[in-house]
This record gives C-alpha cells, structure tokens and sequence, in this order.
C-alpha cells in the first residue's frame, strides 16, 4: 500500500488528538470521541504501513473489525504485550466514543475521560 496513505491517516491522527487537547473537562464528550479518531487514524496508518490493505471500497477497516487486525499484525512494530496493550487502549477509546456519542444520558466521569487522553497522549506520542 502506498506509504503516502499510511502518512494520511498518520496526519489525522495527529489533528485528532491536537483537537482532543483543546477540549477540556467540559466537554469529556468531544474528548472522547476525539481520542478514539486519533486511535483508529493511527492503527489505520500503522497496519498500511505493516502492509495490510483496508476494504478497497471504503479504503478503512471497520469499527468492529479494526481492533481484530491490531493485535497479530502490529506485532512487527512493537512487541506482543505492547500489541495486546494497544489493542486493549483502542477498544477502550471506542467504548468511550460510543457512550459519547450515542447515550446522551449516561454521566462520563472526567476523571476516567482525562485517564483515557492521558493513556492515548503516551501511547501516540512515542509514533507521531
């Protein structure tokens, strides 16, 4: 797959998490789903760079089917654990970006937002 696309996908990564900084406590919502797009940009750019290839059609894995991909395929950029760990974190911003953005009653505690961006800050910032 053409490298220009890992470096795409790269790029929104990084606009995705630039946008997550800006949103604060108040708006863990946005944060949320903000922190998972930078997660699947990343592992999109991650697993085109390992050489996978995304459904022609839509050029993206899907949301269910991403997480699969992540831990057997990124194992030539990190080791096993950190893989799984990887895998554990992006499954983690999803569950977060789905009660965002889909269970507008349910309380999202800040505390466990700010864990999250904390995590997914750490975990990009050692690739972007």
């Amino acid at each position: 797959m053409d490298r220009r696309i890992a470096q795409v996908w790269r790029a929104a990564a990084a606009q995705a998490l630039s946008a997550a900084r800006t949103l604060t406590s108040e708006n863990v919502r946005g944060m949320c789903n903000r922190l998972y797009y930078a997660m699947f940009s990343h592992a999109h750019a991650l697993l085109i760079e390992a050489g996978k290839s995304p459904r022609e059609h839509r050029g993206t894995w899907s949301h269910t089917k991403l997480p699969g991909f992540v831990d057997p395929h990124l194992r030539s950029y990190m080791r096993a654990s950190k893989a799984r760990e990887y895998r554990a974190l992006l499954l983690r911003a999803r569950q977060f970006r789905e009660y965002a953005d889909y269970h507008p009653g349910l309380f999202i505690e800040s505390i466990a937002a700010i864990k999250l961006f904390d995590d997914v800050e750490s975990t990009l910032g050692n690739y972007l």
